[in-house]
């Protein structure tokens, strides 16, 4: 299994080629490339030159670009001001990105909606339109589309509730209604959490046909807190058997963002060294499982 992280918080601090550099000698297999939305650069006419220049600095440290996150949809496409074809568009520009890039997969977002809990019907048409001419790209460039499961803020404004793809059973209905061989799931562990699902369960209930990549980070099951596996509340030892048992075969992906924060410059190797080796631990622990 391959062991991969996010450049996500490292791209603010510090360059591209730096950061993966740093994710490769802390002995990452790969990186997923989690910051399409701000490098300005894959929305300019060089687009490809530049992918290719990244792709030839990560095999020049030894690593993939294994994965990459295409821009964020966000509640009723405000990060597009409602504009559902300049959306498909952007993520589109994306795919293509990530072919060039080497990457296989492509994390979106489904469209969320406010109503969401009352109008899921109408929601599941909004996101059959997107994904259907997403997919259509995505054949084009050989790039699998992974659907994400989603929370939403609840009316407490603390706690979280079910975004679209939080259930399982709905999870599935979305991969199979797009019908194409180039959609998959991405199960995030945090936002499984945080919509009262335990990871483990969540993964035993798609099971390997359905879920084939990964974010994987720690929270309380209240804040999106995106903390390294091992220092929050999630059980990570039935975590790993749940992996063994459904025979889990795609990345061991970190989306830890938020645990290098307050950590200086000058120490974030070292950090990021403990990331892969608490990752490497958990990988292990799959392994020992798949022998019982």
């Amino acid at each position: 299994m391959k062991i991969v992280t996010t450049n996500h918080w490292l791209n603010r601090r510090f360059s591209v080629e730096k950061s993966i550099e740093m994710i490769a000698k802390a002995g990452f297999d790969g990186v997923d490339f989690d910051d399409i939305p701000v490098e300005t650069e894959v929305w300019q006419s060089s687009y490809k030159d530049y992918a290719k220049h990244l792709r030839n600095v990560a095999e020049s440290f030894g690593v993939e670009i294994r994965q990459t996150h295409a821009p964020i949809t966000g509640s009723v496409l405000a990060y597009y001001n409602g504009d559902l074809q300049f959306a498909i568009d952007r993520i589109c520009r994306s795919i293509e990105f990530s072919h060039i890039i080497g990457s296989k997969n492509v994390v979106v977002h489904p469209i969320q909606d406010p109503k969401f809990a009352t109008e899921p019907e109408r929601v599941f048409e909004k996101n059959m339109n997107f994904f259907s001419k997403l997919a259509v790209c995505a054949e084009n460039y050989d790039v699998k589309i992974a659907i994400e499961n989603m929370v939403m803020a609840d009316l407490d404004g603390i706690h979280k509730r079910d975004g679209v793809c939080a259930d399982p059973v709905e999870f599935k209905r979305y991969i199979d209604s797009v019908g194409s061989k180039h959609v998959t799931g991405c199960l995030d562990f945090g936002h499984s959490a945080l919509s009262g699902r335990e990871p483990q369960d969540m993964l035993r209930a798609m099971g390997p046909d359905y879920i084939t990549t990964t974010h994987i980070h720690d929270n309380d099951f209240v804040s999106d807190s995106h903390q390294l596996p091992c220092t929050m509340k999630m059980n990570w030892d039935e975590i790993c058997k749940a992996m063994a048992d459904i025979e889990y075969s795609g990345d061991f992906t970190l989306e830890a963002v938020c645990y290098l924060i307050k950590y200086d410059d000058n120490f974030v190797p070292e950090a990021l060294s403990f990331m892969y080796k608490t990752a490497k631990y958990l990988v292990d622990k799959i392994e020992a499982y798949r022998t019982i």
